[in-house]
C-alpha cells in the first residue's frame, strides 16, 4: 500500500481496507509478475556475459560496444513505438 494511503487511513482512523476494483487488482498482479519475470530473465542473461565474452573471444571494448549497441537499439525502438502510439492513438487497441 502506498505511503499516502497509509497516511490517509491513519488520519481518518479507518481500520477496514479501501475496496479495490477486481480488474485493477488483476492488472496490478499481472504487471508485477511481468516485471518479476523480466528481472529474472535479465539477471539470467547478465550472469552469462563473461561466458559469452570467453566463447566469442571478444575484447572488453568489443563487448562494451556490443552492449552499447543493444541499449541504443532499445532507445531507438522506444522512440519509434512512442511515435506510433501517438499516431494511432489508444482507440486502435480497444
Amino acid at each position: 500500500m502506498p505511503t499516502l494511503n497509509k497516511i490517509r487511513t491513519a488520519i481518518r482512523g479507518r481500520q477496514d481496507p479501501i475496496p479495490v476494483d477486481p480488474a485493477l487488482r488483476s492488472l496490478r498482479t499481472a504487471l508485477t509478475l511481468f516485471f518479476a519475470l523480466d528481472g529474472l530473465l535479465f539477471a539470467g542473461w547478465v550472469v552469462r556475459i563473461p561466458a559469452i565474452k570467453e566463447q566469442t573471444g571478444a575484447s572488453a571494448g568489443d563487448l562494451g560496444l556490443a552492449l552499447l549497441g543493444v541499449s541504443a537499439g532499445a532507445v531507438a525502438t522506444m522512440t519509434v513505438t512512442g511515435r506510433l502510439g501517438c499516431a494511432t492513438g489508444s482507440a486502435a487497441t480497444r
